[in-house]
């Protein structure tokens, strides 16, 4: 099968779990001997640091992106005749699911998130909201099928974008994993050169949604419940809140037990999760499925998650007991709950076989059918209009 992938970014272009998602499957696809072609905004414009710059920036690029991108992608169906084009972020995609449309090539949409929704969640308000819903609204009604990574985004893209929630296929995100038996948290915080203490880890974008400021009151509420127990909190990422979020940890009183360390490269991710005596993804809002909880969980790591998008489609079925309220108080009874007595939970090795249902190999399958199931209703439907022609 020929398939044409458009988004935001490959996962080297742009850090970002709906970039690690791209950048997996169309890996996937391509070692199943399928010919893939990727075309992503980040070909044309940086898109990195895209929450800390300027507004004329931010225009900047978008307009690039539409007015160079849309002519790309209707060239790109044309040249490399797709038998589908996927669609991982709507603004990219909009040239070649147009070209699609005009070719009578299906479309199938991977919706990561509501583009609209976050970029206002985000105060990225110089482009109004309703033009970006309309975008997306547009794009994704050009389309034959639609996919998403949780229940929580297939009723969320219903909702909001009208699109018949018994025709969304709801396909969990996959990974490539460690084949590696994790080391210990003490050898990880030594080779990281961490503090030798208890150690909660948490891998984030440093924006508002991403919730680290809940993980570190939930720190702060861990030091007064139990004032000898020599925790820290390791904060792994970058972005816009650096500084308030050092700030708060300031106010808490937890600035000594609170590490920013900046965004490290993928050779040490698995390193990172593994420092943590226990993993935190404390989202606030619009989680689609949440990578942070699946390579917590593949480091053999217990990780606590908030109760918020498709968080609790990833935790739950393993340990539901390790999902809570988005609240600090509640995040730091689960953490004081599992450090008590680790022995109730799942150990390493139960959290890394449950990680491994996530393996590319054995989701990749699931998505090829969709894309089978797209190509083959598209041929039906254009030999019927040939007949009727005819």
């Amino acid at each position: 099968m020929r398939i044409l992938v458009t988004g935001l970014a490959r996962i080297e272009q742009t850090e970002g779990g709906s970039q690690r998602y791209l950048s997996g499957l169309a890996d996937a696809l391509a070692d199943g001997g399928h010919e893939v072609r990727i075309l992503t905004g980040a070909d044309l414009v940086d898109t990195r640091d895209t929450a800390s710059a300027s507004p004329f920036a931010r225009l900047l690029r978008t307009l690039v992106r539409f007015v160079v991108g849309v002519p790309r992608g209707v060239l790109s169906v044309a040249t490399f005749r797709p038998d589908v084009v996927t669609v991982h972020f709507p603004l990219d995609g909009l040239g070649a699911a147009l070209g699609a449309r005009w070719a009578g090539r299906p479309t199938v949409i991977h919706f990561h998130g509501p583009w609209a929704r976050e970029a206002a969640a985000a105060g990225r308000g110089w482009f109004p909201f309703v033009g970006r819903q309309r975008i997306e609204a547009a794009i994704y009604h050009l389309a034959s099928s639609w996919v998403t990574q949780s229940n929580a985004f297939a009723e969320l893209m219903a909702d909001d974008y009208s699109i018949d929630r018994r025709r969304i296929r709801v396909i969990p995100g996959g990974r490539d994993l460690p084949d590696l038996v994790q080391p210990s948290p003490e050898e990880c915080r030594r080779r990281l050169g961490l503090r030798e203490r208890f150690t909660l880890v948490t891998v984030r974008r440093l924006v508002p949604r991403t919730g680290v400021d809940l993980a570190i009151l939930a720190l702060a509420e861990i030091v007064r419940r139990r004032p000898h127990l020599d925790a820290q909190l390791v904060v792994a990422g970058d972005g816009p809140e650096l500084e308030a979020l050092r700030a708060l940890a300031r106010s808490e009183n937890v600035e000594d037990r609170v590490v920013f360390t900046g965004r490290f490269p993928d050779e040490l991710l698995w390193t990172v999760y593994g420092a943590g005596d226990i993993c935190l993804v404390a989202s606030r809002a619009l989680e689609g499925f949440g990578y942070g909880a699946l390579e917590g969980l593949a480091a053999g790591r217990p990780t606590v998650v908030t109760a918020i998008g498709g968080l609790p489609e990833v935790v739950a079925p393993l340990e539901p007991r390790w999902v809570v309220p988005a609240e600090p108080d509640e995040i730091a009874s689960a953490v004081l709950f599992v450090a008590d007595d680790p022995s109730r939970f799942p150990d390493a090795d139960a959290c890394r076989a449950y990680a491994a249902g996530f393996a590319w190999p054995r989701l990749v399958g699931r998505i090829l059918d969709v894309y089978t199931e797209a190509v083959v209703s598209s041929r039906r439907g254009r030999r019927r209009s040939r007949r009727q022609a005819g």
